[in-house]
């Protein structure tokens, strides 16, 4: 059977113009496995690691757009983004062996120290970098230019309609931060200026180099969404690694870079706490989608620890713009 995947492997792999000769299965993969049907590492006769990946047919749309998107932002400058490769005939999904299949360089990085990374305070200075770089390099992007601008009240109201209908006991859980995102978020909603964003940023989908970022990954969630949208998430996920995250010096160093890059405007700097309780909906949704019930309750004591905390976190989060 190993036999049989190694020459399909190779068979695909030269396609994409690879000659390979080796499956590196000793080497980690950074990112959700969730993304793909199935993942492989391997080493080509130039001594080159790449990553072949199987995809769900019903995906397939989908991913073409992640690769003409991450194709755009390569030719734009932006570091941190590695193109899908293409075969002779410019295509980045083949068919072979009844699956889809593409290709993209495998980055290796070090390892995140969990959850010391929280002092390391250079990480906030790259982070910045990074969104600061995004923000002035991808604004009207051709590919997105007809699409409509993600609406994150409306996914919220769509989840609680769910939870209404399925998980009425974790709607009681969740009631007091949809009744604060409802009365301080929904409201202005609409008016945030809206940039595209990488959609799901945190320190799990960033590939770290010594002191710098080599890769972002897992772009799934890409589009036009409030301009604030990635920051928040990043802000999320760091108080969920280990509530000082919410106040330690990486954060704060994050946001001094950020509110001097002339990057996001004072609307979305005085709702940014707002933004940061909405975003944790959609990971309480996907924690949902998967069953995952211990970090649902995780979750949703998440969401009342920040509601609970708002003058408190607001006051440290305060920047200057």
């Amino acid at each position: 059977m190993q036999a049989a995947v190694n020459l399909i492997l190779v068979r695909v792999a030269a396609q994409y113009g690879l000659n390979i000769k080796e499956i590196r299965e000793d080497l980690i993969l950074a990112g959700s496995p969730d993304r793909t049907e199935s993942r492989y590492v391997v080493e080509d006769d130039h001594d080159e690691l790449f990553v072949l990946e199987t995809i769900h047919r019903h995906t397939r749309s989908h991913k073409q757009r992640i690769i003409d998107a991450l194709d755009e932002l390569s030719s734009r400058g932006i570091l941190g983004i590695h193109p899908y490769l293409r075969t002779a005939h410019q295509d980045a999904i083949i068919d072979f062996d009844g699956k889809s299949w593409q290709c993209i360089p495998y980055i290796s990085g070090f390892e995140l120290n969990r959850p010391g990374y929280l002092h390391e305070v250079w990480r906030g200075d790259v982070v910045a970098d990074f969104l600061i770089n995004l923000h002035h390099k991808a604004s009207r992007l051709t590919l997105f230019e007809n699409e409509p601008v993600f609406s994150l009240v409306k996914f919220i109201e769509d989840f609680v309609r769910r939870l209404e209908q399925h998980y009425p006991k974790l709607l009681d859980s969740a009631q007091k931060a949809l009744d604060y995102v409802r009365r301080t978020f929904s409201p202005v909603h609409d008016d945030l200026p809206v940039s595209f964003c990488h959609g799901d940023l945190h320190p799990l989908n960033i590939v770290w180099g010594e002191r710098d970022i080599l890769a972002v990954i897992d772009w799934e969630f890409l589009g036009f969404k409030p301009e604030g949208y990635d920051l928040a998430n990043l802000i999320g996920c760091l108080g969920m690694e280990h509530p000082r995250g919410l106040q330690g010096e990486l954060l704060e160093r994050l946001l001094q870079r950020l509110s001097g890059g002339n990057v996001y405007a004072s609307i979305t700097w005085r709702y940014l706490f707002e933004l940061v309780i909405a975003t944790r909906f959609a990971w309480l949704s996907g924690w949902l989608n998967k069953k995952d019930f211990e970090m649902v309750e995780l979750e949703l004591d998440y969401l009342n620890l920040l509601v609970e905390h708002e003058g408190l976190l607001k006051n440290t989060w305060q920047v200057t713009t």
